[in-house]
């Protein structure tokens, strides 16, 4: 009898070893995942990439990687924000991303290069050239030339 117990023991805990990574799939939730690129195709690597629960307001975060790719993990079936920024990029952003428990929402975003604006003021308030070491060197140079004028006039 007791070989018989041992057996069935032995069975059930075969069948929950063999079942363990099921279930702990099923249960790790959704993911998120997506390819970054710029306006010409290019791959942008080291954006980051946030995604926000909007009811609890919690935030998963991570980076592009050299092939412009991300994935977050472990998220729990709902829908999510999804905001990518990178340096030099305007922000991407997508609202009502939906995750499904154990499957896998994409997002590929395409950045617009930001445009660079620069602005000169030139202002009128001061005199040009009224630094007084500017000023000193300009008087030394024209007491040096009225002397030399002086000498040759002799």
């Amino acid at each position: 009898m007791k070989s018989g117990k041992l057996k069935t023991i032995l069975i059930v805990l075969s069948f929950a070893i063999v079942a363990l990574p099921f279930v702990v799939a099923h249960g790790a939730g959704g993911r998120i995942e997506g390819k970054v690129t710029d306006p010409k195709g290019a791959v942008v690597s080291d954006a980051t990439v946030t995604v926000t629960d909007p009811v609890s307001n919690q935030t998963f975060s991570a980076l592009t990687d050299d092939q412009g790719r991300y994935k977050i993990e472990g998220l729990k079936a709902g829908t999510y924000t999804v905001t990518i920024s990178a340096k030099g990029f305007t922000n991407a952003r997508r609202e009502d991303v939906k995750v499904a428990e154990g499957a896998v929402a994409t997002f590929d975003a395409a950045l617009e290069i930001v445009s660079v604006e620069t602005a000169v003021s030139v202002g009128t308030g001061s005199k040009a050239n009224s630094d007084p070491s500017y000023q000193q060197l300009r008087q030394i140079g024209k007491n040096a030339r009225r002397i030399s004028v002086g000498h040759s006039l002799r």
